[in-house]
């Protein structure tokens, strides 16, 4: 089988050992949503695709419009650019949150919290 990771270059332990499990019986290859081509998944002359089964691990425009043409090719692509695609409010609502202190957003859910102070990493 032909496995396609789309991801940001990073390094990531579960991530780089469970692709190395699949290399053991399957052709993986790892993209960069930077260096997608425009036109997206295609299959090529000799009748191989560029992955049978698609793991989509980047939010990125390309990358989403990349997995969502493999998907109308028939691939399998797993976490599907529907379910990655966030949104702007969504991406927004996050950020928020990502500025909020833990004991701020505890408070803020309703939840209690000790009386202890976080300091900003």
């Amino acid at each position: 089988m032909n496995i396609t990771l789309i991801a940001e270059p990073s390094s990531n332990p579960v991530l780089d050992t469970a692709l190395d499990l699949l290399r053991e019986r399957h052709t993986v290859a790892v993209l960069d949503p930077k260096s997608l081509s425009p036109w997206g998944f295609r299959p090529e002359p000799s009748g191989r695709r560029d992955g049978d089964m698609v793991l989509l691990k980047s939010r990125t425009a390309e990358a989403r419009s990349w997995a969502h043409h493999a998907e109308r090719a028939g691939a399998v692509v797993v976490n599907t650019p529907t379910a990655t695609d966030t949104g702007e409010a969504a991406d927004r609502a996050v950020a928020w949150l990502d500025a909020l202190s833990p004991q701020e957003r505890l408070r803020r859910s309703g939840l209690q919290s000790s009386k202890f102070h976080w300091l900003p990493t």
